[in-house]
């Protein structure tokens, strides 16, 4: 089943851009979905709580400046919203993959299942996530070492009603909290819920927690995801009541979460890829990454989900520009690997997407989290 880390993403200009390309229907349903973006303030406090400044902008001037509105959506909802333009019988959930390889006669691409499973395709596209195994198969064990930044997070979605001083409508609020990676988010989500957000360097964390952190870095495998985070970790909800006993707004949304829907995780991300298209003799160039698998990014700007659009409305007229091949037994168009409109697409995508990781790691990594560092 596909299921929910309790987290909303921030809808921005490029992101429309991208959704507009792939199907001209997604904006509006997704703009149903969410929450127009009328405000955003910023708060920095002093670390006994004390409001040392704030300051706040007209987010309905995005439009004027970027080209459109900002929109706020859970992400399930948004997920919601992308598979319904998807036929039903297309998605098959539960399916792990275990290899693939290139069939030249036939004109596909083979995909073997965990399960045992043979699905043969004119391309494969990992958009798997932060732990791709596609990635993994494309680009080997040592492009898939998780590299944290030091910083972890918090994060659920609750109803609007439950915290009625988090946010008026339309509205994000920010605080930062006197000490460097300590920070509180909470935004409308739409639909009544508002998505919140904490932050707290490893250093500062309980020791219970900096504990459980040292043995996931002592036995876990480096290239997969250490064996820390998820839902409802027992006693997390009051180890934040204690570190955020400053600040009235965190409280209220702790008290107003219950603790099995807390999910907590390290911040992280892995290098990035110089090709995200498998051209060897096993992907016959009909293997390649997007999203999270090809450019996993820390989310300080809120711009994973952007880019990962941005991917696939590249991908997907990439595609469009490839004369239809042979193939019997899969869908009529067959593999970019041969277009030179898509090593075109490939050069801008990673150019971008390079800009945009650089950007994220001056905002994540910076300051006492350390300089911003390079793939």
């Amino acid at each position: 089943e596909r299921g929910s880390t309790g987290t909303g993403i921030m809808v921005s200009a490029n992101g429309w851009s991208a959704l507009t390309a792939i199907d001209p229907s997604l904006p509006a349903m997704m703009r149903a979905r969410g929450a127009r973006i009328v405000r955003q303030s910023v708060r920095a406090c002093a670390a006994d709580g004390t409001e040392l400044r704030s300051f706040s902008m007209d987010a309905t001037a995005f439009r004027e400046r970027y080209g459109a509105e900002q929109y706020n959506v859970g992400w399930a909802r948004a997920h919601e919203v992308l598979a319904s333009v998807v036929p039903e019988d297309a998605v098959h959930c539960g399916c792990r993959l275990h290899s693939y390889r290139d069939d030249a006669e036939a004109g596909g691409v083979d995909v073997t299942f965990e399960d045992g499973r043979h699905v043969r395709a004119s391309l494969l596209v990992g958009a798997d996530g932060v732990g791709s195994a596609v990635r993994r198969l494309l680009a080997g064990d040592g492009a898939c070492r998780t590299r944290y930044s030091g910083q972890l997070l918090w994060n659920a979605i609750v109803p609007s009603s439950a915290v009625p001083n988090a946010h008026a409508d339309g509205e994000v609020e920010f605080t930062t909290c006197g000490s460097d990676g300590q920070a509180i988010l909470a935004f409308d989500a739409g639909e009544g819920e508002t998505s919140w957000y904490l932050t707290l360097r490893e250093g500062d964390a309980p020791e219970a927690v900096r504990s459980r952190l040292a043995s996931a870095d002592a036995t876990a495998d480096t290239t997969a995801d250490a064996a820390f985070g998820g839902f409802g970790r027992p006693g997390v909800r009051d180890e934040l009541r204690r570190i955020f006993a400053s600040w009235p707004l965190a409280l209220e949304l702790l008290d107003a979460t219950p603790e099995e829907q807390i999910f907590e995780r390290r911040l992280a991300d892995r290098r990035t890829l110089r090709r995200w298209q498998d051209k060897s003799a096993r992907g016959g160039g009909r293997v390649v990454l997007m999203g999270d698998a090809a450019h996993p990014m820390i989310p300080s700007q809120g711009q994973g989900t952007m880019v990962t659009w941005e991917d696939a409305a590249e991908l997907a007229a990439c595609i469009e520009a490839v004369p239809a091949t042979g193939c019997s037994t899969c869908p009529p168009r067959s593999t970019p690997s041969s277009s030179g409109a898509r090593a075109g697409a490939q050069w801008c995508s990673a150019s971008r997407v390079r800009r945009t990781w650089v950007d994220a790691q001056v905002c994540g990594r910076g300051g006492a989290r350390g300089p911003a560092r390079g793939p």
